[in-house]
């Protein structure tokens, strides 16, 4: 995770509380205005690097293969 100044002294979201939440806001401030790269796929899992257009934090979400339609 990187961040910008004002972040720095930000308490980010627990994964629980981001989980909790959908995966639908930035883990440091809250907004929904995100944007995400592409995702990564290997075995059983998958990663995709996010950011926050509001306050410029920057992760990267998990996924977990849990079964298909």
């Amino acid at each position: 995770m990187s961040m910008n100044a004002e972040n720095a002294h930000r308490q980010w979201a627990t994964d629980e509380e981001y989980v909790a939440k959908g995966g639908c806001c930035c883990p440091a401030c809250g907004s929904d205005d995100l944007e995400g790269e592409g995702v990564s796929i290997g075995a059983g899992s998958a990663t995709q690097e996010c950011g926050c257009n509001q306050c410029g934090a920057e992760w990267t979400d998990t996924y977990r293969l849990t079964g298909y339609i």
